[in-house]
């Protein structure tokens, strides 16, 4: 597992963003690595770090829920990262509510 982070560290350092991105938003066999580059990237702007993980959740990622809540507990949005982890996102991406 150490030798995929290092591969995604590198590819960061190299500049090869894109490449990184596609690798953790797309490799369902780790879906850890989507968390890894979220904290590799943790000094961009938050904008930058949703994008990214609402690409994954798009995707049908099995812990990008998880990642968003966690990044809006961080920027301070707990009442949206509590909904997203009780109800989900609707389908204009917001986070639902209770029904």
């Amino acid at each position: 597992m150490e030798a995929h982070e290092e591969y995604l560290r590198l590819l960061e350092a190299t500049g090869a963003h894109d490449r990184a991105s596609s690798i953790a938003v797309n490799d369902y066999s780790l879906p850890y690595l989507l968390g890894e580059l979220v904290a590799m990237r943790s000094g961009q702007d938050p904008e930058s770090l949703e994008k990214l993980i609402r690409r994954a959740v798009d995707g049908g990622h099995p812990n990008a829920l998880s990642e968003l809540a966690t990044h809006w507990r961080r920027i301070g949005r707990h009442d949206d990262a509590d909904a997203v982890c009780r109800f989900g996102l609707t389908a204009e991406g917001v986070p639902a509510a209770a029904w």
